[in-house]
C-alpha cells in the first residue's frame, strides 16, 4: 500500500510534521479514496480557470507551512460563485503568512470527515477521525473554556 510516490509525500513533510492539503487529498486519493477535483493555484487566473472548468460554486483554501488550522487564520472561502469573488479571495489569502498558493476544489454533497495521525513522543501513534473541519473548532473551542484538556 505504501507506494513510492506516498513515501515521498510523507518524508516531504516531515521536518514541518505535517501533510498540506494538497499533499493529503493525493495521499487519500493514492490509497484509493475519493477526494472532490482539485488544483492548487499559483496565481489568481489559475484559479479562475480551473474553476470555470468544472463550474461554480468552489471551495478556496490557504496553501501555507505556515499555517495548520486555515480557519483560524481566515484562510477558507466556501460556496464560490464568481471570478470576482475568486479573485478576491486569493488576494486575501496571499497576505497571509507563508502562502505559496490557494487550493480550489468543487463543492460536494454528502458526509466531510477529518482524519490525521502522529506519532507522539509520550503516547506512541495517534489517530484522528471524526466529522469534518468546521467541527475542529468548534470542539477545540469548547475544551478550551471549559477547562477541560483536549483528548480528556
Amino acid at each position: 500500500m505504501l507506494n513510492t510516490e506516498i513515501r515521498d509525500i510523507i518524508a516531504a513533510s516531515k521536518d514541518r510534521g505535517w501533510v498540506l492539503e494538497p499533499e493529503a487529498k493525493r495521499l487519500c486519493s493514492l490509497a484509493g479514496l475519493t477526494v472532490p477535483r482539485f488544483a492548487v493555484a499559483t496565481k489568481a487566473e489559475e484559479a479562475t480557470q480551473f474553476s470555470q472548468n468544472i463550474g461554480y460554486p468552489v471551495a478556496a483554501k490557504v496553501v501555507s507551512p505556515q499555517v495548520l488550522h486555515k480557519s483560524d487564520v481566515g484562510g477558507v472561502v466556501v460556496g464560490i460563485d464568481s471570478n470576482e469573488k475568486l479573485r478576491e479571495a486569493f488576494h486575501r489569502f496571499s497576505h497571509i503568512a507563508g502562502f505559496s498558493g490557494m487550493l480550489v476544489e468543487e463543492m460536494v454533497s454528502g458526509i466531510e470527515l477529518i482524519a490525521g495521525a502522529k506519532i507522539d513522543y509520550q503516547f506512541g501513534p495517534v489517530i484522528l477521525l471524526g466529522v469534518g473541519w468546521y467541527r475542529r473548532g468548534d470542539i477545540s473551542r469548547r475544551n478550551h473554556e471549559n477547562g477541560t484538556p483536549q483528548g480528556k
